[in-house]
């Protein structure tokens, strides 16, 4: 069975969009235990370019960025399968800034 993250993003503030997760023994997991992700889908809902990073990160950690400033013409849809990218969901949380325009994130969990 497969869950679905869904958002809209808009503005320059870096949201944490998986992660950390506390387990019933109040232990904290930065990723989920139960499902990972499995394809990243951004679609540009702005009638000029968009451009957004995705980064992981341990809290309070550095930013290591999958995508940087990556831009979407209005109106496309990149479309990602999470075997492309290097993302380890078990111990670190992954985060999406826009950088400008309108950003619609879908993310499938495994």
């Amino acid at each position: 069975m497969s869950n679905w993250y869904k958002n809209k993003f808009t503005n320059a503030t870096p949201v944490q969009v998986i992660g950390p997760t506390t387990l019933g023994d109040g232990t904290t997991h930065q990723g989920s235990p139960y499902y990972h992700p499995d394809r990243y889908v951004f679609t540009n809902t702005s009638s000029g370019s968009s451009a957004f990073s995705m980064y992981y990160k341990i809290t309070s950690g550095t930013d290591y960025y999958l995508m940087y400033k990556q831009i979407i013409p209005p109106s496309y849809t990149l479309s990602i399968s999470a075997d492309e990218i290097p993302y380890d969901s078990d111990n670190f949380g992954l985060w999406i800034k826009v950088d400008s325009g309108t950003i619609d994130v879908t993310i499938k969990m495994k």
